[in-house]
């Protein structure tokens, strides 16, 4: 199984670039609403600009399902360094497709972690 995390610090972020091309490939993004909350059936938000960060991309629901779909691995390997916002470096990474995994992290820096218990 392929999964996108970021390596660097600052966080998981999408560039215009990719954002545009999973548009085209069938994906749905969308504004939040008023009571804070996305449309259903949308897969990921976009925020408002600001003048630090850009805009903002963050999947919706299951953040798990959106960084292992298809679609965003495939733009992530097509468009290497121009698929990450400015804050991300994004890299897909393997794993055995029987693992149950976690998205860990530190300081916006991830790694994929097999899920285990936790006290």
């Amino acid at each position: 199984m392929k999964i996108v995390i970021n390596k660097c610090y600052g966080g998981f972020g999408l560039s215009d670039k990719a954002v545009e091309r999973l548009l085209e490939m069938g994906m749905t993004a969308s504004k939040y609403t008023e009571d804070g909350n996305l449309p259903n059936g949308v897969d990921f938000s976009i925020s408002e600009p600001s003048s630090f960060l850009g805009k903002y991309y963050a999947a919706n629901g299951d953040d798990k399902e959106f960084r292992s779909d298809p679609r965003v691995v495939k733009v992530v390997e097509e468009l290497g360094g121009e698929a990450s916002s400015s804050l991300a470096k994004l890299e897909v990474v393997e794993i055995p497709d029987d693992v149950e995994w976690e998205i860990e992290e530190y300081d916006g820096i991830e790694w994929i972690a097999e899920a285990h218990r936790t006290w």
